[in-house]
């Protein structure tokens, strides 16, 4: 063996051999908050520092085992917070809802582009695969919609766009609406 690549070894092994210095323990043991260095403990931007994040409840409405929408509490940060709870309502019950039985009207294949409120009534902008859903589930997923913005901010309706484009409900009637309240519930 070369002198050159004993050495080399030796440098490593030395390298290697000060993971060792530090000293660990057989138990955990409790780190005080005085002697974090950072804000780890609060509630943080994960890309700024010292940016606080504020947390807000949202009740999103799902489908209980006995087919009646009902709301199930997540905690979501209080900026964009319609656009975060449709998101979640899109993504559908989480395994622990799941296991207790609830379900969604709306498939996991609708994506919610954009989420605001004006005047009261929710705007919430979604992809194209909303439009292609069969009419009852429309329908359905309308109410579970309204049910989740009425509960979370908008206070006079709900208002479905397709990709920017104005999308009309079609109501049990066969009227249709672009601005869906919670007087046309019964229609849904």
């Amino acid at each position: 063996m070369s002198w050159r690549r004993l050495f080399t070894l030796m440098v490593g092994a030395l390298a290697l051999s000060g993971c060792t210095l530090i000293s660990t323990a057989a138990q955990p043991s409790v780190v005080q908050p005085t002697a974090v260095s950072a804000p780890l403990l609060s509630p943080t931007d994960p890309f700024y520092l010292y940016h606080h994040v504020e947390f807000a409840n949202a009740d999103l409405y799902f489908v209980s085992p006995t087919h009646q929408l009902e709301p199930v509490a997540r905690l979501v940060s209080s900026s964009q917070h319609l656009l975060q709870v449709m998101t979640l309502l899109t993504m559908g019950p989480t395994s622990v809802e799941a296991s207790q039985g609830f379900t969604s009207y709306l498939t996991r294949s609708v994506r919610v582009n954009q989420a605001t409120i004006d005047h009261g009534i929710a705007i919430v902008d979604v992809n194209a695969n909303f439009a292609e859903l069969p009419p009852i589930q429309q329908r359905q997923s309308v109410l579970q919609m309204l049910e989740t913005v009425l509960a979370n901010g908008a206070s006079r309706g709900l208002e479905i766009t397709v990709n920017q484009v104005p999308f009309a409900v079609r109501l049990l009637t066969g009227d249709t609406t672009r601005v869906v309240t919670a007087a046309d519930v019964t229609q849904l």
